[in-house]
């Protein structure tokens, strides 16, 4: 038996007796168990304007109990499984035993729609400014850790929303009834808390640190990876002190609370924590992601940087939790805002990739040379570029997740920096200093700002930060004399004040700001004084386009350097990129092609790309390659967001010594019918095939044919249950074909997925003399050689076993493989155990002159990847049991897609 530790954070009873809300809670942890004891007194005032007879709690915990809770729902539409692939036994959930009033049992119910939500039925109204106090007794099943991050794991609990807290109330007695969608706090009273702890000696309770700690994170563990050291007046708890000790990490300790007690000078000593799983969350992408081999960094030096932006992660939430939706984006971007602040004033030459600006291969690299805080600007342009930004000011619960969990954060402190090199000297960070605790900090902070500047603000707060996307800063010149430019400066979004950088002849730089009531801005330049004019030289604005920023007067043939690189660089302003990279590629014809890519790709999306790749094969020792030409015309704040203009070629061999080659303009149209936060996409495809196959006799009718084209693609749903279809009309000189595919896909109990697709083809006319254009049961007849088939002419062997999910899709094939007539298959396909599910088919297949023919099989699937990596392996068909027949090894069919772009689906469509 073990003994019992107590730990007694409380306040008096006369403390809680003038309080208007309050908690005390009676805690019990076996330190083994997932499970936590709880009884709740919780003591409430009606701070409403009427009498209430109901009280709501936030029951965040019992959000990870069901797929179908407010969060599982929510994580369903970014294509997040784990509430919907985990078992009970690792969910989260709250078991309510009783609710009392003295002696009252009262009466609660979970809403069906909201079951993190708990409504309280009272025994009486209760008036104005009255007090009501009851007790909960409740058991809390915290969630895996290994799967959601925060929970019960080995030795340890570790959670941010553990126990029950009152919703806030509104002055006409309704209640703000917000779900746990899986970040931010619940939005509560102020309350005066006391915790009481019974554990095992061996457990240390380091959260709740201190008594008066509303809503406090709970850490009990038997790990001895924390420590709890003097932090200058007050404490830090941290599992991310270098081990050593060294004299110099105290140095950057003190260094780090001098910095927070200046930012936050109304602050009383507290206990401050800096853990790594809350740093994990919102981590320094940068130091993050340059392996610690290559010594980019020092390692004090990341630890003291990850330290302080956990640090101030938790003084910036724990002082403004309770913001306006529409304001949060302060919040967000302030830890990141005052990150810098001590960055410029320690580390004034930290670079994105710190010492790797000294390699002698990258050196020259604009990545290389960029400020740290670029690596924000690159993060955030990756959806501002593409359409897919989202404005400041939007409510988290609207945000894709890459915005919410990136984009967001990194463009609010971007922006912060941005209105600082504005306004100029330290205004905006003596605003943030004086930023009152749990107010409407955005009023405040205009205000503050206003009354210490002359300079305008208003289309700061009013426009810039209400824009989704990116504008593009310009600068265009027109000759006057042999001396003299008359220089244009202009914005696509005009609502912004522009930096301008002149460097004069003698190298003297000054930058003058131009108002957003003067652009379009134009203003002559004499070559003899002045050498180059660049906008958003400190990038602070992310932005389309780079290399229109700058214009250098005594340049006569390009305006911008010209850069050729072997790696992916990123955007710089004054300079063009021209990438020369190595190629790499596979199939069985060409064997292992390598060769040079030509383009202007970048780490960011370009409106305009380019790409020529020509390789040698191994085995076909010829020329081949491939190359495009993409231009993308993005549409701000409407369904059809995109137009896209392709040009493509291709030229490898299909077969031994057999080559095709292959040319498609396209015009593709994309649509979001339901806004960008909504997985629905749709897309209509125009496009013309030209295939020639160059080793065919002059008198073969596909030596050289054309197709032309019309798709409609939609997908609509989420997670939990999303469908898919597809409408194609193909025509040729000799055939003209129709064909719809359907595709639902829905998750039942845990873990339990049930696929099924339909699909239906039939010629309109059909004058071809063979096989080459039918439909196909089994193997796709890829005559448009648009799918990745690694051996396209293989009929035996392990590239003949590729299987491709398109027309007729079934895995095994009957005595009839092809129709030149109409085919009609369906499949579905449910989960057995985990990632192996059962699959059956059916196809009806009918030709010329002859009956429909029906083929059927069943099998077992392991689904590894759904959709990117499967084994199918077929067990009985039309023709009987196949596990049992001679050479079932070659009856496997294995679905494997390498292409970079179908790869990354995988991501986009879990955070965009």
């Amino acid at each position: 038996m073990h003994k019992k530790l107590l730990a007694f954070y409380f306040l008096s009873s006369i403390a809680f007796a003038y309080s208007q809300q309050s908690y005390v809670l009676d805690v019990v942890w076996d330190g083994f168990s997932t499970n936590l004891n709880i009884s709740q007194e919780v003591a409430w005032t009606n701070t409403s304007n009427v009498g209430v007879n109901k009280v709501v709690l936030l029951d965040w915990n019992h959000a990870y109990a069901s797929e179908r809770s407010p969060l599982g729902k929510f994580l369903a539409t970014e294509y997040d499984y784990k509430l919907i692939r985990t078992s009970k036994q690792k969910r989260g959930f709250t078991t309510i035993a009783t609710i009392r009033n003295q002696n009252e049992t009262l009466s609660w119910m979970r809403k069906e729609s909201a079951i993190d939500i708990v409504e309280v039925t009272l025994p009486k109204t209760i008036a104005p400014n009255a007090h009501f106090v009851f007790t909960v007794h409740y058991t809390v099943q915290l969630p895996n850790a290994a799967v959601f991050k925060y929970g019960a794991s080995n030795n340890e609990l570790h959670a941010q929303h553990w126990h029950l807290v009152l919703a806030m109330q509104n002055q006409d007695g309704t209640w703000k009834k917000e779900s746990n969608l899986g970040f931010g706090r619940p939005k509560s009273e102020n309350t005066k808390t006391s915790y009481r702890f019974d554990v095992p000696d061996s457990v240390r309770v380091l959260l709740p640190a201190n008594k008066n700690q509303p809503q406090s994170p709970l850490l009990l563990t038997r790990k001895d990876t924390y420590k709890r050291i003097p932090f200058g007046k007050s404490e830090l708890i941290s599992d991310m002190l270098p081990i050593n000790g060294a004299t110099d990490f105290k140095y950057k300790l003190s260094r780090i609370s001098t910095f927070i007690e200046h930012t936050f000078p109304n602050d009383k000593p507290q206990v401050f924590w800096a853990l790594q799983k809350d740093y994990a969350q919102k981590p320094l992408l940068s130091l993050e992601s340059i392996p610690q081999f290559l010594g980019a960094f020092d390692k004090n030096q990341v630890v003291e940087l990850k330290l302080l932006k956990a640090i101030l992660e938790q003084c910036v939430q724990n002082r403004y939790s309770n913001l306006n939706k529409n304001t949060t984006w302060i919040s967000d971007g302030l830890p990141y805002y005052l990150w810098q602040q001590y960055v410029s004033s320690n580390y004034p030459n930290l670079r994105m990739t710190g010492s790797l600006n000294s390699w002698p291969v990258i050196k020259n690299y604009h990545f290389t040379q960029a400020p740290y805080y670029r690596s924000w600007e690159i993060a955030a342009n990756v959806s501002g570029n593409k359409n897919r930004g989202q404005s400041l000011v939007t409510p988290k619960d609207k945000l894709t997740r890459y915005n919410r969990r990136l984009a967001n954060p990194y463009r609010a402190a971007l922006a912060l920096l941005y209105l600082d090199a504005y306004v100029g000297e330290t205004t905006v960070l003596n605003a943030v200093k004086a930023l009152p605790k749990n107010k409407p900090i955005d009023t405040f902070l205009r205000k503050e700002i206003a009354d210490n500047t002359d300079k305008p603000i208003d289309w700061f707060f009013e426009h810039y930060i209400k824009q989704n996307n990116n504008g593009d800063l310009s600068i265009s010149a027109k000759k006057i004399d042999d001396q003299q430019y008359k220089i244009t400066v202009s914005n696509t979004k005009e609502d912004a004040a522009i930096p301008l950088t002149i460097r004069q002849q003698n190298g003297v730089q000054s930058t003058a700001w131009i108002p957003n009531d003067r652009l379009p801005y134009t203003q002559t330049y004499d070559r003899n004084s002045t050498q180059s004019l660049t906008v958003n030289k400190n990038h602070f604005i992310p932005e389309l386009s780079l290399n229109n920023n700058s214009y250098d007067l005594n340049k006569k043939v390009f305006r911008n350097n010209l850069r050729f690189r072997l790696f992916q660089d990123i955007p710089q302003s004054g300079t063009s990129v021209l990438l020369l990279s190595p190629e790499f590629g596979y199939n069985v014809y060409d064997g292992f092609l390598t060769g040079l890519t030509i383009g202007n790709s970048s780490m960011l999306s370009n409106n305009f790309r380019f790409k020529i790749s020509p390789q040698i094969g191994t085995k076909s020792t010829q020329a081949n390659g491939m190359g495009y030409v993409i231009g993308s015309l993005y549409h701000d704040n409407k369904s059809h967001y995109l137009t896209r203009l392709t040009l493509f070629g291709s030229s490898y061999n299909y077969a031994l010594d057999k080559r095709y080659s292959t040319f498609t303009p396209s015009v593709q149209l994309y649509f979001r019918p339901n806004g960008i936060q909504q997985k629905d996409r749709s897309y209509l495809l125009f496009r013309h095939v030209s295939v020639r196959l160059q080793d065919l006799p002059e008198d073969d009718p596909r030596r050289s044919y054309g197709v032309t084209l019309a798709t409609f693609s939609a997908k609509k749903g989420n997670a939990l249950q999303n469908i898919a279809y597809k409408t194609e009309l193909q025509w040729a000189s000799v055939f003209k074909k129709l064909s719809a595919e359907i595709e639902y896909i829905t998750y039942y109990l845990p873990n339990r997925r049930l696929v099924i697709r339909t699909f239906v083809g039939g010629f309109l006319q059909n004058n071809s003399s063979d096989s080459y254009f039918d439909y196909n049961t089994s193997r796709v007849n890829d005559y448009l050689f648009q799918y990745d088939l690694y051996g396209r002419s293989e009929s035996e062997g392990f590239f003949s076993q590729q299987y491709i999910k398109a027309e007729g899709a079934l895995r095994t094939a009957g005595s009839v493989s092809g129709a030149n007539k109409w085919m009609i298959s369906a499949q579905t396909s449910t989960t057995l155990w985990r990632w192996i599910e059962g699959y059956a088919e059916i196809g009806w297949i009918k030709n010329k002159e002859q009956k429909a023919h029906t083929h059927w099989g069943t099998g077992v699937t392991f689904n590894l990847i759904p959709d990117f990596f499967e084994v199918h392996f077929p067990l009985y068909d039309a023709t009987g049991n196949l596990a049992t027949k001679s050479g079932y090894t070659k009856q496997i069919r294995f679905q494997l897609s390498l292409r970079p772009a179908t790869l990354v689906q995988l991501f986009s469509r879990s955070w965009f």
